[in-house]
């Protein structure tokens, strides 16, 4: 057998392969379902888990969050007003019909953390983390009912950056809310995240029921983006990414402001990159192995420079994959997979093929070599 399996490859609009165009153009198959509060809505509206399937091989499936995601809702409104329980309840039924493999929640930031204030003891949000899991307990209940075969995760938050939008935009709305509770360093903040979410790791774990999961995504910004530019409040500094603690973070800093949403005005939500840092995130800790759990085999493309591309022109790279199909450029990815792992008497019986591409900057980011059900 060929140790070394060189494809070359269109990507984008175009493909000498039929299945691998159809990977990249038909985004039919609706496997994933968000359900809560704005950190479920933004996803959404920027195709954050759409982005992130595609980057790991799963071009073709979809996320939806229609009828179920919406700024500023809570687990008691999600589901004590008639009019969104019915929401929600219909958009979770509508999914009987699809192949949703994966429901992430997000809720709770909204049922607790407004009341928090400079001063205050964690255990000022125990009453309202108490009745946000019984309603909590509800959803997830009827999510299961409905969808038996899916699985749930609970979403983490990440840490909130009052700091820098107040001393840029000192218009910012959320300024006079950050005031009216005492102006609370990135600590004290970070110090009620962190205590959310391991309430909600605690819940899932209690829960003992293998069809929930809890990840904590605390400082993931931190880990993704780094403190580049010296902090202009206490703790000052710097920290390159990928530096800090994960998950967890520097509890001293908030997130950092290039993470944050609206050009950093916002301080509360991320940013298009932000949220498809943390789609990406996801599909690390679970839902890329749970979604390739009746596969065989996967390889990805070698990188670096084993894959690159050939324009027209005779012009060669390497350690870059290029695509193009226009009257002023045609240009061909080279995506090279080692399969040296699979034995000289196995049989391979069928393989797919899917592109990975960046939804934000439209270029190819990565190449899955699938084999489905095949070694005999």
């Amino acid at each position: 057998m060929k140790r070394i399996i060189t494809i070359l490859t269109l990507i984008l609009f175009f493909s000498v392969n039929n299945f691998s165009q159809n990977a990249c153009n038909k985004r039919i198959e609706r496997h994933l379902r968000l359900a809560g509060d704005s950190w479920a809505h933004f996803p959404v509206l920027y195709l954050a888990y759409d982005s992130a399937l595609a980057k790991y091989g799963f071009a073709d499936y979809v996320s939806t969050g229609a009828g179920s995601a919406l700024i500023s809702m809570t687990a008691e409104t999600w589901w004590q007003f008639p009019l969104t329980r019915h929401a929600l309840e219909s958009a979770i039924y509508s999914d009987r019909g699809h192949p949703v493999s994966v429901v992430m929640v997000s809720l709770g930031g909204n049922d607790v953390a407004f009341g928090i204030r400079k001063g205050d003891s964690l255990n000022v949000l125990d009453n309202d983390l108490y009745l946000a899991k019984l309603f909590m307990d509800s959803i997830f209940d009827y999510i299961h009912t409905t969808l038996p075969n899916a699985q749930i995760i609970w979403q983490s938050y990440d840490y909130t950056n009052f700091n820098d939008p107040c001393l840029d935009f000192p218009w910012d709305p959320y300024c006079d809310l950050w005031s009216g509770r005492g102006y609370a360093s990135p600590y004290e903040i970070n110090r009620f995240m962190g205590y959310i979410t391991a309430y909600q790791d605690s819940v899932v774990l209690a829960y003992n029921k293998p069809y929930i999961h809890s990840f904590s995504a605390n400082g993931l910004m931190q880990w993704c983006f780094g403190q580049t530019t010296p902090l202009r409040y206490p703790p000052y500094g710097t920290y390159p990414p990928r530096s800090v603690p994960f998950p967890g973070g520097n509890i001293n800093y908030p997130s950092p402001h290039a993470a944050m949403g609206l050009l950093g005005v916002d301080t509360y939500h991320l940013s298009p990159l932000g949220y498809t840092y943390l789609a990406e995130y996801y599909m690390r800790v679970f839902i890329n192995n749970y979604l390739r759990r009746n596969r065989d085999t996967s390889f990805y493309s070698v990188g670096q420079t084993e894959d690159g591309f050939v324009k027209q022109n005779g012009t060669v790279g390497t350690g870059e994959i290029q695509v193009a199909n226009s009257t002023i450029s045609k240009t061909k990815g080279i995506i090279s997979f080692n399969t040296e792992s699979i034995p000289d008497n196995k049989k391979i019986k069928k393989r797919r093929y899917f592109c990975a591409i960046h939804l934000y900057n439209v270029r190819i980011l990565s190449m899955v070599l699938n084999f489905l059900n095949t070694l005999n």
